[in-house]
């Protein structure tokens, strides 16, 4: 496994039973290396003042298993988006092999939030291994943005984040996604960045992102009930919570660290997951991905595609 900062006990490395579920030494190294990842943006936010929380799948593992779930893969983090921008103006704090991933550092990631990467292992969606962006082993740290009151604002509001994001996305993906299988269209994507397409096609990318942002900040200076992960877009309804809720924090166990949880972790787990109490066996949002925390990514995607990675 690769190196890490933080000490972690053989113990933790062991195979194990939790809740009926057999969790694998290579998940066990897996969580390791996201302990880790957690422990370097954890120094960084300290060392600038820059408040957090646990957040989605985080804060049910932390409440009902004080640690990982254990079909879970993953940390969730979030932040205000005042504090998020704090954050990544300060992405030059994580020093090789971290690196805090966004659309301005790596571009062409497109997520709409950011992921602290280790660059020495491979932690990469399996959809997304055709793509120039590090594809370390990560953990997700979310903005929130506040949702505006009237439905109607709201309706509209969501519309232009998910058009904004879209045209990001087209321009974006499109001149970095490799297609290995096609030497036709992969020998057109080459002819058109050596004409200048792709600096285009980048321009329009940050175009479209930042007008993303900025959409997802519209209510950020007014007094609304809720907000939620706006740039995720993934579950509008689940995503919601209310701003009450994230007034405070607690800190409370997870693994062998603590995590900052909201005080009202009990509304927010009942709006994501219902009876949070009652476990229900499930697979991780991410859906496939390839763990190595041997491999660096850059390694594994030039044996994936044989050296012709470009």
């Amino acid at each position: 496994m690769v190196d890490l900062k933080i000490n972690i006990k053989d113990a933790f490395l062991e195979e194990e039973e939790r809740c009926d579920y057999n969790v694998e030494k290579k998940i066990k190294e897996v969580w390791a290396v996201e302990l880790d990842l957690f422990a370097e943006f954890d120094r960084v936010c300290k060392k600038y003042n820059i408040p957090y929380f646990a957040d989605g799948g985080t804060i049910l593992g932390t409440i009902r298993h004080k640690g990982f779930i254990p079909w879970d893969d993953d940390i969730d983090l979030a932040m205000r988006r005042d504090d998020y921008d704090k954050l990544c103006n300060h992405a030059d704090d994580f020093e090789f092999p971290y690196f805090l991933q966004t659309n301005y550092t790596d571009p062409g990631s497109l997520r709409g939030h950011a992921q602290l990467r280790n660059s020495l292992t491979t932690g990469a969606l399996e959809y997304e291994t055709g793509r120039w962006i590090n594809q370390g082993i990560f953990i997700d740290i979310f903005p929130i943005d506040n949702v505006p009151d009237d439905e109607k604002e709201f309706e509209i509001q969501k519309k232009r984040i998910i058009n904004y994001k879209k045209k990001a996305i087209r321009y974006g993906r499109n001149v970095f996604i490799t297609d290995n299988e096609n030497k036709i269209k992969n020998a057109i994507k080459k002819a058109l960045l050596k004409l200048g397409f792709g600096k285009i096609a980048r321009k329009l990318e940050n175009h479209y992102y930042s007008k993303m942002e900025i959409e997802c900040q519209k209510y950020n200076n007014t007094e609304t009930r809720n907000c939620s992960l706006l740039s995720f877009q993934c579950d509008w309804k689940r995503l919601i919570r209310e701003n009450q809720d994230y007034k405070s924090v607690v800190m409370m166990p997870f693994e062998f660290v603590e995590l900052p949880i909201p005080v009202g972790y009990d509304k927010v787990l009942t709006n994501l997951y219902g009876d949070y109490n009652k476990i229900i066996m499930n697979s991780s949002a991410h859906g496939g991905i390839i763990f190595d925390t041997d491999i660096p990514y850059e390694e594994y995607l030039k044996q994936k595609y044989n050296n012709k990675y470009y």
